[in-house]
């Protein structure tokens, strides 16, 4: 629902009032979801980057006076759910952070380790199974980048390697 209605998330709310008891969440997931929420509508990479994480969502499917460390039967099962379920969540935000960084930056020089990084996070990208080259650039960012420039929003900057140029419409 967050999904569907983003970024408004009223239909959620109500909706996860009525959560059936099978889902197996703790008590406290209520509060999972204000934060999540609260990030998403104030645009915090960092707080959603945060709360999404694997170990977030397995505290939210271990009962409370349960070590989290190994999880009740089916918890697999859920804990892939709700992953499913931010990952459609994390490409709506992205989407929306790749708006507001393109509009702010007119140009982005990826062979500098910082700014990979940077946009990394800024656009919530997930690194390749840890391989990170020279650079400090795991690929993420720059499969990124070369997806956009597929669809016409940046171009490579003529005789530079990894520098990028946010195409203005006219």
């Amino acid at each position: 629902m967050l999904e569907r209605h983003y970024p408004s998330q009223r239909a959620f709310f109500d909706l996860s009032k009525s959560l059936p008891p099978s889902l197996a969440l703790r008590d406290d997931h209520q509060g999972w979801l204000r934060e999540l929420s609260r990030s998403l509508r104030r645009g915090r990479y960092s707080q959603f980057w945060r709360l999404t994480q694997k170990a977030s969502l397995e505290r939210l499917v271990a009962p409370e006076a349960h070590d989290h460390t190994s999880l009740p039967p089916g918890s697999d099962l859920t804990v892939r759910s709700l992953q499913i379920l931010v990952t459609s969540l994390r490409d709506h935000f992205r989407l929306s952070a790749w708006c507001t960084v393109r509009s702010a930056y007119r140009e982005f020089a990826l062979p500098t380790s910082n700014t990979a990084v940077w946009l990394s996070g800024v656009l919530l990208l997930e690194p390749e199974s840890g391989k990170q080259g020279a650079d400090g650039d795991n690929g993420h960012v720059r499969l990124w980048f070369t997806s956009r420039e597929k669809l016409g929003e940046v171009v490579r900057k003529d005789g530079t390697d990894g520098r990028w140029t946010v195409k203005t419409k006219k």
